[in-house]
Formats: C-alpha cells, sequence, structure tokens
C-alpha cells in the first residue's frame, strides 16, 4: 500500500489562506465522534459510563443526538495545521460544515446547541432530570 503523502501543494496552501480553517488550529481534528443513541435506562447509562472511564473520552448531547468524543489527533494534520492530504481528505472531512465548527463558536462566541460532559456524574444527574421530565 502507498503511503499518502504528508506534503500540501502550493495551491491548497493558497485556497486553505482563503477558507474559514486559516486561522483556526485544526480543533476538529483532534478528536473523532461516534454517534450512539440516548440512554433509556440506568442499564444504557452504565454502558454510557464505560465509556467515559477512559482517558480522552466524553459524551456530547445535542437535543435527541448523542455522541461519544474521543480525543484522536488526526495524522494528517500538520505543524501549521492545515491538512496533509486535503486534496484526498475522507468525504467526512469534505462534508464538515464550519458554519458551526468549533473554532467559530469559540472564538467568535457562537452558542452551540451541545452539552459537554467529561465527568459521568453531571451525566448522570443530567439524564434523571430529563427521565423526571418525560
Amino acid at each position: 500500500m502507498k503511503k499518502a503523502s504528508k506534503k500540501t501543494s502550493k495551491a491548497t496552501r493558497e485556497q486553505w489562506k482563503q477558507s474559514p480553517c486559516s486561522n483556526c488550529r485544526g480543533m476538529c481534528c483532534k478528536y473523532i465522534t461516534v454517534e450512539i443513541n440516548e440512554p433509556k435506562d440506568d442499564e444504557d447509562l452504565d454502558n454510557i459510563r464505560w465509556y467515559m472511564i477512559h482517558d480522552g473520552v466524553g459524551i456530547l448531547v445535542e437535543g435527541d443526538q448523542w455522541m461519544v468524543r474521543m480525543n484522536a489527533r488526526c495524522r494528517y494534520l500538520q505543524k501549521d495545521y492545515t491538512c496533509g492530504i486535503y486534496d484526498r481528505r475522507p468525504e467526512a472531512c469534505r462534508q464538515y460544515d464550519t458554519e458551526n465548527c468549533d473554532y467559530r463558536s469559540v472564538s467568535e462566541g457562537i452558542p452551540t446547541g451541545y452539552r459537554e460532559f467529561e465527568d459521568y456524574a453531571k451525566l448522570r444527574n443530567y439524564v434523571k432530570r430529563q427521565w423526571r421530565k418525560a
């Protein structure tokens, strides 16, 4: 298997400078998320606790969408925060919406619609309050 080049072309660097990503430090390239089901009972909640006992793992909740967030830096994020495979990046990267990206929400103060939990006790309290409302 041919190893992908970590070089970014001059044309790609120019494209990058014009993009909203040019001032970012690759926030979206430092973690991945996997969608999970919303917990419906204590057993589901305990399964989520298992995720959270691992270092660098948190839970994101936005409405009825639940995700496990795992800190994991992309191997193609270069020292200058450009993408080393920009022209051949995965479809998920191509479809990423910069209108709601982490950099903009942090630097521009855009309200985010999700809650982030890194502490299981806080997540458990949140879920129990939601169950009482239902």
